[in-house]
């Protein structure tokens, strides 16, 4: 996760009302901070499902600034889990001092202690766990498509979760085996030449291949 290049230039008008107001109320109350409203966004780059901005106020200590982060919920994640149950979870991991402490929360996100030591290789370490989510719902999409009399597309979910894989896998893990997508994503297309598939590749070709000659 980075920084975007524009960094220095972000407003804080690319957050609600509500989450600025917050943020000064919050930055009030530090005693290093001389105006709470001289708040810089800063948005970070390489997360999946949420957008997350760092916030950060002149100091009149050693240090350079005061920072928090700020995490906005990412659109239509929640039929995947209950923010109700994660936010407890955060709650409960931040008062027993694990993880970034909770410093406020509004109706679509919250904000937390900006950990610079650890945060970056910590979210970096977490997306690539999402890899294996998008593999996983593409194959249950897929298969779905088959099995489920459901009034739902589930090919078009599969093809959008297989796109995000191929789209971050190469970044993540630093592979330079790619699988391009074409005609919307029905199939995949290997380049000349590739590294032998593994075994989970060959058995989402195969599903892949499968679901494009019967529909």
């Amino acid at each position: 996760m980075g920084v975007g290049e524009n960094s220095a230039k972000s407003k804080e008008g690319s957050l609600p009302k509500e989450v600025i107001s917050q943020l000064q109320s919050l930055a009030s109350e530090w005693s290093d901070v001389t105006d709470s409203k001289a708040l810089q966004v800063i948005p970070l780059k390489g997360v999946m499902t949420n957008e997350v901005y760092q916030i950060k106020w002149p100091s009149n200590t050693q240090e350079a600034s005061r920072k928090v982060l700020v995490r906005v919920y990412g659109e239509g994640v929640s039929i995947f889990f209950d923010r109700t149950d994660e936010i407890k979870m955060f709650e409960f991991m931040s008062r027993q001092g694990q993880g970034p402490r909770l410093l406020g929360r509004f109706s679509n996100g919250r904000l937390e202690e900006f950990i610079h030591a650890r945060l970056s290789q910590w979210l970096e370490d977490v997306e690539k766990y999402t890899l294996a989510s998008h593999i996983f719902w593409g194959l249950w999409g897929m298969i779905s498509a088959h099995v489920n009399e459901i009034d739902f597309d589930y090919k078009e979910y599969a093809r959008q979760r297989l796109k995000c894989y191929w789209s971050r896998r190469d970044t993540l893990l630093g592979s330079s085996c790619r699988s391009p997508t074409e005609n919307g994503g029905e199939s995949l297309v290997y380049q000349a030449q590739p590294p032998k598939k593994t075994g989970i590749l060959k058995t989402l070709k195969k599903v892949l291949s499968s679901g494009s000659k019967k529909g």
